[in-house]
C-alpha cells in the first residue's frame, strides 16, 4: 500500500514539473484564470507623424514611421504582435482594446493599410480630396 502512494505522488510530482495541471480538490466550474495581457508598447515618435487618409477605410494612417499608427480623427491606434491599443497621443499612453477599434482598420491588415498610405503619398495624394483645408483645420 505505502508503494502505491509513494508511485503515485512521484507520478503526480512528475506530471506537474511537465507543465501538467495536476488539480486536487473541487474545481469551480466556470472559473478560468487568465495570462495578464502584455504591457503597453514603448511608442517613440520625435514629432507628430504626417498622415494620409485613407477614404475608403475612413482613417488616417502614419505611412513615414516605424510603427503601425493609425487616427480615426478622435484616438490614435497602434498594433503590435497581434493587439491593438489606443492612446490620445501619438506617442500614447496606450491601452489594450479588444473592441471598439474603427471598422476600417479590422476589415485588412494594418501592414497593407501602411503600404496603400505610402504609395498615395509617393504618388503625391495625401488622400483628403476636397476636404483637405478643413481636415487640416480639423487635426491641428
Amino acid at each position: 500500500m505505502k508503494v502505491f502512494f509513494l508511485s503515485t505522488f512521484i507520478g503526480l510530482i512528475s506530471l506537474a514539473f511537465l507543465g501538467c495541471e495536476v488539480s486536487i480538490g473541487p474545481r469551480v466550474p466556470g472559473v478560468v484564470i487568465a495570462p495578464a495581457p502584455p504591457p503597453p508598447p514603448e511608442v517613440v515618435i520625435s514629432t507628430r507623424p504626417s498622415l494620409v487618409f485613407l477614404s475608403d477605410y475612413g482613417i488616417y494612417v502614419a505611412p513615414d514611421v516605424h510603427y503601425h499608427i493609425f487616427f480615426d480623427g478622435s484616438f490614435w491606434f497602434y498594433y503590435s504582435d497581434n493587439h491593438w491599443y489606443r492612446g490620445k497621443n501619438y506617442n500614447g499612453p496606450w491601452v489594450e482594446v479588444e473592441r471598439n477599434v474603427p471598422p476600417g482598420l479590422m476589415r485588412t491588415p494594418p501592414g497593407q493599410l501602411k503600404k496603400m498610405a505610402v504609395k498615395m503619398k509617393k504618388h503625391g495624394n495625401s488622400g483628403e480630396g476636397k476636404n483637405k483645408k478643413k481636415d487640416r483645420r480639423r487635426f491641428q
